[in-house]
């Protein structure tokens, strides 16, 4: 499922890049709004396809709700196996659920014969203990990335498939993959594929909830 020759004309590596943090800005005109610009190493934006820069706002409707919107600007292209990944994460090793044409599976349900790693959903919950007697809850829609990716404890979500690991893995959360690269065909195939394709959005409605008894 990778690139083959990938190693003859290029320098690839096997690497994780997480944005950082530029600026924050609170809106003027709506107090409960957010807007968080990040940036990747100039490596992954130079050499292996990353983005200039992304844009996360973040819109509290109420306690409960938040409306997140990622935007991604100016991608590189690279024919390196790529992927990039919208991660939620929940301590205490939380336990997870898709949601698929409303109806709830557990995510160490996979079918026979598909990949444990990439699942097609309308959204996902992950449940958490706090305590003995408390708990977390979180739930998250996707509007545009269709794909969810269960996060192994202590691993990085993926775009390759692979079969189920084995009996219930223990998880850190849940990761929406916004695109991927990853596919060996006969033809050129790497984004941005036509001038335009540099840039996109992805959108989520994130909804929080809790008890104790």
């Amino acid at each position: 499922y990778d690139k083959p020759n990938s190693t003859a004309n290029a320098n690839p590596v096997s690497m994780v890049w997480l944005p950082k943090l530029q600026q924050l800005f609170r809106s003027r005109t709506d107090e409960n709004t957010f807007l968080a610009q990040l940036t990747l190493d100039p490596n992954a934006v130079n050499l292996y396809g990353g983005f200039s820069e992304i844009w996360l706002t973040y819109a509290f409707t109420d306690e409960t709700t938040l409306e997140l919107e990622w935007l991604g600007l100016n991608k590189t292209a690279t024919r390196l196996a790529e992927a990039s990944m919208l991660k939620f994460l929940l301590p205490m090793q939380p336990s997870c659920s898709l949601i698929q044409y409303d109806t709830k599976v557990d995510v160490q349900q996979a079918a026979g014969k598909t990949s444990y790693y990439q699942r097609g959903v309308d959204s996902f919950s992950c449940q958490t203990s706090l305590s003995s007697k408390c708990f977390a809850t979180l739930h998250v829609k996707s509007y545009d990335a269709p794909i969810a990716c269960p996060v192994l404890h202590g691993k990085e979500p993926t775009a390759l498939p692979f079969p189920a690991p084995g009996s219930s893995p223990p998880l850190d959360g849940m990761a929406y993959n916004l695109h991927n690269n990853v596919w060996d065909t006969n033809y050129i195939y790497w984004y941005p594929l036509v001038s335009g394709d540099e840039s996109w959005r992805a959108r989520f409605l994130i909804n929080f909830d809790g008890s104790c008894s």
